[in-house]
C-alpha cells in the first residue's frame, strides 16, 4: 500500500482527462496507449491533486463535497501501476504494470502539420461521396465475383499482380488510420496481430480515448474510408474499359475486405465505429454476460441480470442481432468469394507443378507453397505473443483489487474491465483496428 504523508503533492505525468458520458470521465496517456474510465469524484481527486495541493488539502477538500474518505492511497498506488503517477512527495513512482507490446509508427517523420489536411472539408466531401456512390456503382458497372480473381489464369502473373498489390493495400489501409490519429494529435503503432485463424496487421489506436468521442470515428473509420474510395475507382475504370483486369482483381479484394468487416464479433473497424456511437465501451464483454444470462433464463436456471440501462440493453441486443447478420455475410463472402478463388488457385498451382521445373509456373507454385507456409508461421508467432501479453497483464491473487474512489469501483490495476456500483463501465484497455494479411490467395481481407 502506498505511504502517504499529510504534507505530501503529488506529479502526474501528461494525463487527458475527457467526458465520455454523463459524470464519467476517460482519463490516460495518449503516448503509453493506457486509458481507464473513473467517475467524476476520481477526476476531482486528480485535478485537485494536479492543481499542487497538499494530500491533507484534497482529502479535506473531497469530504466536504462528497462526504466520505477518498482512500487516496489506493487511488493513487492503483494509477500508479499503470503509470499515470510520477512522483508522490519526495518518491519517485514506478509502473508496476508490464507494458504492452505496441508496434511501429508507420513514416514516422510525418507529424501533425503534415496530415492535417486530411481533416479538410474537401477530404471529408471526397469521403462522403465516396460511400453514397459505392452501391450505386456495384449495382450498374460489376458486382465483384470469385471469376473475378482469376482473370489470369497463371500462378506466376497471378503472384505478380496480386502479392504485392495486396501488401500495398495492407499497408495502406493501416497508413490510413495512423495517419488520419496523427493528424488529431493522437500517436498510432502497427504490429501483426490474429482474430481468430487469420493473420492480420493491427493499428493501436487507443490513444483516440484523449479526444471527444466524435472525433474519434475520423481515425476508426479512415481504413474502410480509404477502401471505399479505392473501389469506387476500380468500378469506375471498369466503367470506361480501362485497365479492366487489374481492377477487377483490385475490387474483388477490397470488397471481400468491406464485407468481412461486418464480422463485428472479431473487433472490426466496424465494431469499434459501432460502439463509440452508441457510447458502450467493452461491448463484446456486456453482449457476451447478456447472452449468459438469456441462456440462463432459458435453461430455467435464472441468475441476476448484468446492470444496464434500458437504452443500453436496446443497444447490446442490436450489437447481438448484428453479430448474427455479421456472420451470416461472412459465411456468404467466403462460400461465394473466398472458397471459389482459393480452389482456382490451388489447381492451377497444382497443374504448374505437375508440369515439371522446365515450366516457370513451376516455381512459382513452390513461392505460394512457401508462403503459406510464412503466413502460418508468423500467425503461430503473433498467438503466442499475444498470450504472452495477456499473461504478464493478468494481475496475481494478491492484487486483484478495483482502483477505488470512495464507494466506486472502476477498474483493477492492470487495466481489466470491471463495473462500478453503478454499473458504468470502464473504457476499454486498447483499440485495434486490423487488415488481415492474404493467407488465402488470392483475397487479402482489411478489417
Amino acid at each position: 500500500m502506498l505511504s502517504l504523508a499529510p504534507e505530501d503533492t503529488v506529479q502526474f505525468a501528461d494525463l487527458s482527462v475527457t467526458e465520455d458520458q454523463p459524470g464519467s470521465f476517460v482519463v490516460g496517456s495518449a503516448e503509453s496507449g493506457e486509458f481507464v474510465s473513473i467517475p467524476s469524484p476520481g477526476v476531482f481527486l486528480i485535478r485537485q491533486l494536479q492543481d499542487g495541493r497538499s494530500v491533507a488539502e484534497v482529502t479535506s477538500s473531497f469530504r466536504s463535497q462528497f462526504g466520505e474518505d477518498p482512500g487516496l492511497a489506493d487511488f493513487l498506488a492503483d494509477l500508479g501501476a499503470l503509470g499515470f503517477v510520477e512522483r508522490v512527495g519526495s518518491t519517485k513512482q514506478v509502473r508496476t504494470t508490464p507494458e504492452r507490446s505496441r508496434g511501429i509508427v508507420l513514416l514516422g517523420r510525418l507529424g501533425y502539420r503534415h496530415c492535417r489536411w486530411l481533416m479538410s472539408p474537401i477530404i471529408t466531401a471526397l469521403v462522403v461521396v465516396a460511400w453514397t456512390t459505392l452501391p450505386i456503382l456495384l449495382v450498374t458497372v460489376h458486382f465483384p465475383q470469385a471469376e473475378d480473381a482469376l482473370v489470369f489464369p497463371s500462378v506466376l502473373v497471378l503472384l505478380v499482380v496480386f502479392v504485392p498489390v495486396a501488401w500495398i493495400l495492407l499497408a495502406l489501409h493501416e497508413l490510413a488510420h495512423s495517419l488520419v490519429a496523427r493528424a488529431q494529435g493522437c500517436p498510432a503503432y502497427t504490429r501483426f496481430g490474429n482474430r481468430l485463424w487469420n493473420l492480420v496487421c493491427e493499428t493501436d489506436l487507443s490513444s483516440i480515448y484523449s479526444l471527444p468521442r466524435k472525433r474519434r470515428l475520423r481515425a476508426l473509420l479512415a481504413g474502410i474510408s480509404f477502401d471505399v474510395i479505392v473501389l469506387d475507382i476500380c468500378l469506375l475504370l471498369q466503367a470506361a474499359h480501362v485497365g479492366v483486369e487489374v481492377s477487377l482483381v483490385v475490387a474483388y479484394m477490397l470488397f471481400s475486405n468491406l464485407a468481412y468487416q461486418a464480422c463485428i464479433f472479431m473487433r472490426t473497424d466496424l465494431y469499434y465505429a459501432i460502439s463509440t456511437v452508441i457510447g458502450i465501451n467493452n461491448l463484446v464483454p456486456r453482449a457476451r454476460a447478456e447472452c449468459a444470462y438469456l441462456l440462463r433464463m432459458v435453461l430455467r436456471r435464472p441468475g441476476p441480470r448484468p446492470p444496464a440501462t434500458r437504452m443500453e440493453r436496446v443497444a447490446i441486443a442490436g450489437y447481438l442481432i448484428g453479430c448474427v447478420v455479421g456472420i451470416g455475410l461472412g459465411a456468404i463472402t467466403v462460400v461465394q468469394l473466398i472458397i471459389p478463388a482459393t480452389v482456382g488457385v490451388i489447381s492451377l498451382a497444382g497443374q504448374a507443378i505437375g508440369r515439371g521445373p522446365a515450366d516457370p509456373e513451376f516455381w512459382a507454385a513452390l513461392f505460394v507453397i512457401a508462403f503459406f507456409i510464412f503466413v502460418y508461421s508468423v500467425l503461430s508467432w503473433t498467438f503466442i505473443r499475444n498470450r504472452r501479453d495477456v499473461n504478464r497483464n493478468r494481475p496475481q491473487p494478491k492484487h486483484r483489487r478495483a482502483l477505488s474512489i470512495g464507494r466506486h469501483r472502476v477498474v483493477d490495476a492492470a487495466g481489466k474491465t470491471r463495473a462500478d456500483e453503478r454499473g458504468q463501465p470502464d473504457i476499454a484497455h486498447d483499440v485495434t483496428t486490423t487488415g488481415q494479411l492474404p493467407i488465402r490467395p488470392p483475397s487479402p481481407t482489411h478489417y
